[in-house]
């Protein structure tokens, strides 16, 4: 039979706040180990996935340099042992007044190429309680877009919080 060994996880934080994540840097709730950003006991992102062309990237290595910071070095699957990939990905996180990663992204080939980076996020606002159990929220999640942002939100009665994303590039 084949071995499956499940990737490990990746934890940075820094006071109240917290992720964990896959070796990836993923955040799927797939497994049965709690993962996401976390921030005073609250989970602020129960999804953060990274897609190159559609797929999930395969771990080279992960590394927590830092109780705050990790790296995650990963390649574009090829799907077989006889093609090299011709991208790699190196994913830098910190946790310092929130939540902030950045990602090189490298191309091998000698021609040039074209790729799609997705980044899919949600958030379910689930306390650690309610994460553990796997209890659901009784309020009401609702997310916002900006022109450059969006807003993850969940409301019960006068309680409110909010998750805000903002994406920026720099090309070099």
């Amino acid at each position: 039979g084949r071995l499956m060994v499940r990737p490990r996880q990746v934890t940075v934080l820094a006071g109240p706040t917290f992720m964990v994540s896959d070796a990836r840097g993923d955040v799927t709730l797939a497994g049965d180990l709690p993962e996401g950003l976390f921030h005073r006991d609250m989970r602020h992102l129960s999804q953060w996935a990274l897609r190159v062309n559609g797929r999930a990237l395969e771990v080279l290595g992960a590394v927590e340099t830092d109780s705050d910071h990790a790296v995650m070095y990963l390649q574009e699957p090829t799907g077989t042992v006889y093609t090299n990939p011709t991208l790699s990905i190196v994913r830098r996180r910190r946790i310092d007044h929130g939540l902030h990663e950045t990602l090189e992204v490298t191309s091998h080939d000698t021609e040039q190429v074209r790729v799609s980076l997705t980044l899919a996020f949600g958030a379910d606002f689930a306390d650690v309680f309610e994460v553990k159990d796997k209890l659901g929220k009784a309020g009401v999640l609702y997310h916002r877009l900006g022109d450059d942002h969006a807003v993850l939100g969940y409301r019960r009665e006068d309680f409110l919080r909010e998750t805000r994303v903002h994406a920026g590039a720099g090309f070099y």
